[in-house]
């Protein structure tokens, strides 16, 4: 079998796509944009409706614009790697293939010149929204979830305790707290136009010292749940024996997970035959 007929046999999948001669040239670009976003793959040009039809007859402009979409239309620019495939029609005469190939992106995400994301999804190519695109940064280490700035998050929403035990525990005696906390990663600044620095909290600071962070993170809490048993039961068997939300700064909530699971605790007393001391386990 030759290559350009697996070629056609083959199935698409997250790394491999074959498209017509004539397909356009910015989809082609997103294409390979969705194939660097996820596994690598390549993309197989000159063949429709699963018959060979070649790229032969497209001018040198038209081949020359699809080996260097990588480099015109892809942000920031995307190496490919690309060939000419040979095969023979029924009447003996000779064609071309074009196969252009990415490898896979472990830190970088790519876009096209509209800023817009796309990933290679089992055979489809996927445009990405906001949501999926930040998870896409976040699993990328491009984006870290607790360097998110939270805009509404102010300094009186953080807990007075906690922001002076964080003082003492690095020494700072400044006034302005902003630059401790910047310092540390739990906040970020923008520099103003009139030369002046805006501070805002990160998701980190928010968790670590706010009094209420669920106001901002609404899952930033432990749900304590002690069951009768080893299996959980519904409705009339409901065996639940304690449940408690625990929320607060991320110190404060440690403490009181502690508190509230050493309180559920028994304590047993026996004679060690040992020692002949009663010994708590």
């Amino acid at each position: 079998m030759t290559e350009a007929q697996e070629f056609i046999d083959r199935s698409e999948s997250s790394i491999f796509d074959r498209k017509a001669a004539e397909y356009d040239v910015k989809k082609v670009a997103n294409t390979l944009i969705a194939f660097a976003n996820a596994d690598g793959g390549s993309v197989v040009l000159g063949i429709k409706d699963r018959k060979l039809e070649g790229v032969d007859h497209l001018s040198n402009k038209r081949k020359n614009d699809l080996i260097q979409a990588g480099f015109d239309l892809v942000i920031p620019k995307l190496k490919v790697e690309h060939k000419y495939v040979k095969y023979i029609n029924t009447d003996g005469s000779e064609g071309n293939l074009l196969v252009l190939s990415v490898a896979p992106s472990s830190d970088i995400i790519y876009t096209n010149t509209k800023d817009e994301v796309y990933l290679r999804v089992g055979d489809e190519t996927k445009k990405l929204g906001y949501e999926d695109r930040r998870q896409l940064e976040f699993d990328r280490g491009i984006r870290n979830y607790e360097s998110t700035v939270i805009k509404d998050a102010l300094l009186d929403d953080l807990d007075a305790d906690m922001v002076e035990e964080y003082k003492k525990l690095y020494d700072f005696e400044g006034d302005d707290i902003w630059k401790l906390l910047f310092s540390r990663g739990l906040a970020k600044r923008t520099k103003l136009a009139n030369g002046s620095f805006l501070y805002q909290l990160t998701i980190a600071g928010v968790l670590l010292l706010a009094e209420k962070p669920t106001i901002f993170v609404p899952g930033a809490r432990i749900r304590f749940i002690r069951y009768a048993g080893r299996k959980t039961t519904v409705g009339k068997n409901m065996d639940v024996i304690k449940e408690e939300l625990i929320e607060g700064p991320i110190p404060k909530l440690i403490q009181k997970t502690i508190d509230v699971v050493s309180a559920q605790l028994r304590t047993f007393t026996t004679l060690n035959t040992e020692t002949g001391k009663f010994t708590s386990v």
